[in-house]
């Protein structure tokens, strides 16, 4: 057989494929919680909520939230009504589990740190004194109170049209602190949710994310 020294056929060459640099400062994004808004208008308690975070090479996400938490319920056991309508703050961080960083979907886990000083309205029954046997409202107008809990969450962000994103988280609340007026547990705190002699609790939202 003839030595031939040109190889005729297919060529094989390695091609290397660079991804594209993700910048320190990866855009930001702002959102509103649908979910509170519709219990706060349809359901013993909620809150009027926005937030906003920004991305580190879409790895890590620094995030506040603040927001109003209202609620305007009367206890069908003890007939005493309880009110509020006060601010509440929180700031944290999500870690996206993602490992695709190009894409505009991720999933994750943060924490957060909350925070609330409120003010609160009971109205009951009135109290009629055993000794004199007189009849006294029982009515406390703006009392006070502030809350410090922690959060763990976890949540789903999903890319809808361009900018607009939608997502979801589910959260473990710890109450670190609470401070009592006379009345002792308040039935609300703003921002952290339901308060009861349980010093955790759990919650969730739905948010719908202006992404840019």
């Amino acid at each position: 057989m003839p030595k031939n020294d040109s190889f005729v056929g297919v060529q094989y060459q390695k091609v290397t494929i660079s991804k594209k640099a993700i910048p320190l400062f990866s855009g930001y994004g702002i959102y509103t919680d649908l979910a509170g808004l519709a219990m706060a208008n349809v359901a013993k308690w909620g809150q009027y909520e926005v937030g906003a975070h920004f991305g580190l090479k879409r790895k890590f996400y620094p995030a506040v939230e603040v927001g109003i938490g209202q609620s305007n319920y009367t206890s069908d056991r003890t007939n005493i009504h309880f009110k509020t309508h006060s601010p509440y703050f929180r700031v944290g961080m999500d870690y996206n589990l993602n490992k695709d960083r190009q894409s505009r979907n991720r999933y994750f886990l943060g924490v957060r740190y909350g925070f609330s000083t409120f003010t609160y309205d009971l109205e009951g029954p009135s109290v009629t004194d055993d000794y004199w046997g007189q009849t006294y409202p029982y009515e406390i107008d703006g009392a006070k109170g502030t809350a410090h809990w922690g959060e763990l969450l976890f949540g789903i962000q999903s890319q809808l049209w361009k900018f607009i994103h939608l997502g979801w988280t589910v959260r473990y609340k710890a109450r670190f602190h609470e401070s009592m007026a006379e009345p002792g547990h308040v039935f609300y705190i703003p921002g952290y949710g339901k308060n009861g002699s349980s010093s955790s609790c759990f919650g969730g939202s739905f948010n719908v994310i202006f992404e840019l």
